[in-house]
């Protein structure tokens, strides 16, 4: 999925980390956080969703979109 993005003309910066990790996010603000699939489902357990969702949250802009 990553090799897909990279050829987007600098459209989209794919990121490879542990979604559930906040230190593992890039610095923001972004206006747009993209959980591709089913991301959230195949992380272990609600722990690590909670965390994930926090750190995307975290890192949007004023305005920005999950």
């Amino acid at each position: 999925m990553l090799l897909a993005a990279k050829d987007t003309g600098g459209a989209v910066t794919p990121v490879l980390g542990d979604v559930a990790d906040p230190v593992a996010w890039p610095d923001g603000p972004f206006d747009l956080v993209v959980a591709a699939f089913n991301l959230l489902l195949n992380l272990p357990d609600q722990v690590a969703q909670e965390r994930s969702v926090r750190a995307a949250a975290d890192c949007l802009a004023p305005g920005g979109h999950l």
